[in-house]
């Protein structure tokens, strides 16, 4: 906002916000924030994935980093699902929608939805995702026995 409002033009009876759209635009500062919104997204998921592969929780490719420090392979496997998504949303919202769901209960997980503002979700363990508990924990004991 320092850049497209100058100091001596900020006062108390107007909204920055406001004098900002009214000098760029509303549909340019909404693209402004939905790009700014995607590029912390996709710096948080991909640095994410690196640390979890770091800790072994993810496949080992994923911890490579280029010359200045960035998880190269994370950042690609975030932008391949990110435009995954984006393009379902595109051309098969309500299907991929439909998929993504039942895939989440095949894995064990029940989602709840609440029809409130702000919307909440909750999501919990199946029957079938609390019977994957013993097996799980016993991959886990087998994992540290023997990591190399």
């Amino acid at each position: 906002m320092g850049v497209l409002i100058p100091y001596k033009d900020a006062g108390v009876d107007t909204s920055p916000f406001t004098m900002v759209f009214q000098r760029v635009g509303i549909k340019a500062a909404i693209l402004t924030s939905v790009l700014s919104a995607g590029n912390s997204g996709m710096y948080a998921s991909s640095r994410m994935l690196h640390a979890m592969a770091k800790d072994d929780k993810a496949p080992a490719w994923l911890k490579k980093v280029n010359s200045r420090g960035v998880p190269v392979n994370a950042l690609i496997a975030t932008t391949v699902v990110a435009s995954l998504c984006f393009l379902t949303g595109l051309y098969a919202e309500k299907t991929v929608y439909v998929w993504l769901v039942a895939a989440t209960e095949l894995a064990g997980f029940l989602r709840e939805e609440y029809p409130q503002i702000p919307p909440k979700v909750e999501y919990s363990l199946s029957e079938l995702g609390k019977s994957l508990i013993p097996i799980l924990d016993m991959m886990c004991i087998w994992d540290g026995k023997n990591r190399l």
